[in-house]
Order: structure tokens, then C-alpha cells, then sequence
């Protein structure tokens, strides 16, 4: 075999200590081991408290900006949304812990072009804290406002107040009156519209000349409880009225007469958020199933719910739906994370694109970063720790190995690190890869979970775990032949016997499957073993009695 035929420089055994007594096993020196050993547990005790106190130090570093990062979050109303002048139109919140440094709180007026690269604009902040002079002056808005897509406006319009946003500037509140406790607000005509009760029973009021006026009488919703969380929408000259209840959610139209009986199911029984509107004088209705994952579109058709579009993602938050630039085009906007909102561009019945704005998961592509980088630093810490150790062990160990006549050199602890760290990246770099598309995606949480990119995910990871279990049999086959794996030739060390014969596959077998063990604390354990054993063997090597030697000195 190609062994170095000498101890090489630096290897050679010291002289013997005081009064001819014969320096310790595997040193050159009592001296040289009592250095080597204050170096050597200095040296890993430092690295071992390194491997805890860089992590910590980073999140002490780290913590400020991504505690900011984290909690300042834009809570989306898309439910209570409009399109309007070509943009979807919405209401959101910020809610931060540091609201000065946030820029304010809200409720903010925010737009969306649809094909636009922009992303959400902040155009207004909505002053809802004073009270507007038709109300009482204690009372206050007991819900979101709704906006409202008129002719020449965009309404603002609440409980307790009504406003709207023309030719760039917001008038809210406005000198209009308030619709005080009645239904979602709707357009009835061009015009804002909700229905409350009266003496007489239910009616549709309608916001004419800045005071609300009873439209027409609305028997046909007699009975029902609260119109708080009633929805209406007008389509094809008659109004659709939608109440969620405990067993789902019923719909009912003007034109079906009196009494609760003509209420009817509308789409899931169970179901998340959901929305209405009006397209091609038919109602429109979309639900979030969270048992199915998925967002089901059905319209009134022929006096039943018919399923036209299906799209499997993830909502957490509010939908909203409204009309396109086309005749059969729909915009569904929808919240999965605070600071997060897609929007799906439907037509004729397909999903054509789905645009994703604001971060998609709830921690931020740094703190993805902060908890890979600790890994990265202790892996380079045991790294210099083995260089380290590697010119102490020329200094104070005995280096050479002899067997029935024939010496060997051992194998320094960087030059062994070295091949590891090849051979760990041939076997492991498709598992790599495959850990690098997923959190190429961490941003969105949505193309996270969908369903056929995590199958064919999962089929390339199965792929690649068969790679590296090949890799790994591969190996050890190799090292137990000819005592070498690609790093270790490269970096000319050998595995062999304490006979300096080779170990044969079983034995490598044995070594390799130990690897587990010398790898704790980021391959701290096996590099003092190797560093304090008599023929600088990890475990895995005084389990399968091999040790690891230079095929040439240098």
C-alpha cells in the first residue's frame, strides 16, 4: 500500500521525560500532554459555548428588528371591499406595538390595480374616532365601513357614519346621515342602501339627498332576528338576501313572497368567509370550505346554485369578490396571513392567474435566515476547531502507527473534516436542493400548501433520500475496498485496519452508521475522540477497529 514509509516532520516521539521514564502513550512528552490537554479542553470548551452563545447573540441582534418586522401587521377587509374606477378598493388595519413608528394605526383606505406590479397603495386614513353630527356623540361605529362602487364616488359607509372618496380627496365624515343598526350596506339603483326595521316591518332605505328614505316596504324578510349579519344584493331587477346561520348559509329573493319558508341553502353547509355579488344580472356567490381547502364559486342559475370555478388555497382571513373588466370576469381578493392578500383573476369559469402581495407567512424571510444561520456558523466553528487542534496534535502527539514492521502516519483532524464535508455534500446536495425550492416558497405560505407542488416536492425528496442512501452504501462499499471515498482521495487519507489491511464492508458499515454519534454538538464529540484517543479514532472507529491514515505525507 502507498503508506508514508516514515513518521514525517513533526511526527517523530519526543525524548523521554525526567530520569529516563518513557513519555506517555501516543505523546511526545509528559509535558506535551499536559499542554495538549489544557490547549485541547480550552479549545473545545470554547467552541462548545461558542455553538450556544452565537445563536443567542444573533437573536439578542436580531430579535428588535424582527419582533418589529413581526408584529406590525396590515389586517385586510377585503370583504367589505368595492372595484371601482379600474382598482379594488379596500379597508386595513395596522396593528403594530410600535403604532408611532408604523405610521398610524387606521382603518386605511387602500387600493389594488389588478394588473398592476405596484402592489397595495395606502391612499387615506379613515377618521372614524369622531363621532359625525347626526349621531350621539357617545355612540360608536359598531363595525368596519363598507365600501360601495357608485357612479361617480366611492362610498364610505358605516353605522355610524357615511363619506366617500371623489376625485382623490376623502370626505369622511360627510353631512350625510347614518344608517344607525340595519343590514350590510348594498347599491340599490346606483345608490347605497340597506334594510332596517320599522313600525311596519322591514324596509329597504335607500341614501337619497343626504337622508335615508324608505325605498320600498321588504315583508319578504319578516322574521329575521337581526340584519346585522344579513347581506343583500341586487341582480336582474330583484334583491338576494343571504343569512348565515349555525346549519349554513340561506338565501332568499324579493320575489318569492312572504314567510321564512322560501329560504333556502346556499352552497356548503359548512363553511369559512365567503361573498356576494352581482354579474350579468345573476347573483354570485363564493365560500371558503376549510374542510375542502378551497374556494368554490357558484352562481343563480335557473333557480339553483351551479359551481362554475374551484380553486384549492388557503384563507384565514376576509374574501371579497367583484366584478372585472369583462363580462365574465371576476376578482377574488382574499387574506391567508396578516400582511398577506391574494388575488385570483377569474374568467369564463377558469382561474387565469393568482397574484400574491405583502409577506406570506407570518415570520419574515429574515427569521428564516436567523434560524439556518446559527447551523451554518456551528458547523464552521468545529471546522476551525479541528485546524486548530490538527497543529496541536503535530505538536504534542505521537503521529506515527506501526504494524508488524510497516509505520503509517495519522490522518489530521482538518484534512478528515475536509472529506466529510465532500462526501456529506455529494450524498446530501439533491436532499439540498430540495430544502432550498421549499423555502424558496416559505414567502408564500399559499404556493406552500398546495397540493401538487408538495406531491411532486415530496416525490422529488423521496428522490433524493434515495440518492443519498445509494451514496452512503456506495461509500462505505469503496471505503471498505480501497479504503478511500471520493473526499477522502482527494484529500489522500485512508481508511484501513489496525493490521493497515482494509476494513472490509462490514466494518465501514459499522463506522459509518456510528457517524450519528460522533456527530453530536455539530461533530464536537467525534473530534475529541479522535483528538485524545491513542490512534486518534472516533467511535465509529474503535467500534469497527479502524484507523484513519495519511497515504502521503505532506
Amino acid at each position: 500500500m502507498d503508506f508514508a514509509n516514515s513518521a514525517g516532520p513533526g511526527c517523530a516521539r519526543g525524548p523521554a521525560g525526567p530520569a529516563g521514564a518513557e513519555p506517555p502513550v501516543g505523546y511526545r512528552s509528559a509535558d506535551s500532554r499536559r499542554r495538549f490537554m489544557l490547549a485541547a479542553g480550552l479549545l473545545a470548551g470554547a467552541c462548545l459555548v461558542g455553538q450556544f452563545v452565537v445563536p443567542f447573540v444573533l437573536m439578542l441582534v436580531w430579535m428588535p428588528f424582527f419582533m418589529f418586522s413581526a408584529f406590525s401587521l396590515e389586517l385586510a377587509s377585503p370583504g367589505d371591499g368595492a372595484f371601482w374606477n379600474g382598482r379594488v378598493w379596500y379597508l386595513s388595519r395596522s396593528e403594530s406595538p410600535f403604532p408611532e413608528r408604523s405610521g398610524g394605526t387606521g382603518p386605511w383606505l387602500c387600493s389594488l390595480e389588478p394588473e398592476g406590479r405596484s402592489g397595495p397603495e395606502k391612499v387615506a386614513e379613515l377618521p372614524l374616532s369622531p363621532a359625525p353630527p347626526t349621531a350621539a356623540p357617545s355612540r360608536p361605529a359598531t363595525r368596519e365601513p363598507v365600501l360601495l362602487a357608485g357612479n361617480d364616488r366611492l362610498w364610505i359607509v358605516s353605522d355610524a357614519a357615511v363619506g366617500f372618496f371623489q376625485d382623490g380627496r376623502l370626505t369622511f365624515p360627510s353631512s350625510d346621515e347614518a344608517p344607525g343598526e340595519a343590514s350590510r350596506p348594498f347599491l340599490r339603483g346606483g345608490r347605497p342602501a340597506v334594510v332596517a326595521g320599522s313600525k311596519a316591518g322591514p324596509v329597504v332605505k335607500v341614501l337619497d339627498g343626504g337622508s335615508w328614505r324608505v325605498a320600498e316596504p321588504a315583508p319578504w324578510l319578516a322574521g329575521v332576528a337581526s340584519f346585522s349579519e344579513l347581506r343583500v344584493v341586487e341582480a336582474g331587477g330583484e334583491l338576494h338576501a343571504f343569512l348565515p346561520e349555525r346549519a349554513g348559509l340561506f338565501h332568499r329573493r324579493s320575489s318569492t313572497g312572504d314567510g321564512l319558508g322560501s329560504w333556502q341553502p346556499a352552497g356548503a353547509a359548512s363553511h369559512g368567509p365567503w361573498a356576494v355579488l352581482a354579474l350579468g344580472g345573476k347573483p354570485v356567490l363564493f365560500q371558503s370550505s376549510p374542510a375542502d381547502g378551497a374556494i368554490v364559486g357558484r352562481v343563480w342559475e335557473g333557480g339553483a346554485w351551479r359551481e362554475f370555478v374551484s380553486r384549492r388555497t388557503f384563507v384565514a382571513g376576509e374574501m371579497g369578490a367583484f366584478p372585472g373588466g369583462g363580462p365574465e370576469d371576476l376578482l377574488v381578493l382574499y387574506q391567508t396571513f396578516p400582511g398577506r392578500l391574494s388575488l385570483l383573476d377569474v374568467s369564463q369559469g377558469r382561474v387565469r392567474s393568482r397574484t400574491g402581495y405583502g409577506r406570506g407567512f407570518p415570520f419574515s424571510g429574515g427569521f428564516v435566515l436567523l434560524s439556518v444561520l446559527p447551523g451554518v456558523l456551528a458547523a464552521l466553528l468545529s471546522l476551525v476547531l479541528a485546524c486548530l487542534l490538527s497543529g496541536q496534535m503535530r505538536r504534542h502527539r505521537d503521529c506515527a502507527y506501526s504494524w508488524e514492521g510497516r509505520r503509517a502516519v495519522f490522518a489530521p483532524l482538518w484534512r478528515r473534516g475536509l472529506a466529510h464535508g465532500i462526501d456529506a455534500l455529494i450524498a446530501h446536495a439533491p436532499l439540498g436542493a430540495v430544502a432550498a425550492v421549499f423555502l424558496s416558497r416559505f414567502g408564500d405560505f399559499e404556493d406552500l400548501l398546495d397540493p401538487a407542488w408538495l406531491l411532486s416536492l415530496l416525490g422529488l425528496a423521496v428522490a433524493a433520500g434515495g440518492w443519498s442512501l445509494a451514496a452512503f452504501l456506495v461509500f462505505r462499499f469503496m471505503e471498505g475496498r480501497g479504503g478511500q471515498t471520493p473526499g477522502k482521495r482527494l484529500l489522500g487519507i485512508r481508511v484501513v485496519g489496525l493490521d493497515l489491511q482494509p476494513c472490509g464492508f462490514g466494518r465501514s458499515l459499522v463506522r459509518g452508521l456510528l457517524m450519528v454519534a460522533d456527530s453530536f454538538f455539530n461533530n464536537l464529540v467525534g473530534i475529541m475522540l479522535v483528538a485524545f484517543s491513542e490512534r486518534w479514532q472516533r467511535l465509529g472507529d474503535l467500534a469497527a477497529k479502524t484507523i484513519v491514515i495519511r497515504v502521503r505525507p505532506g
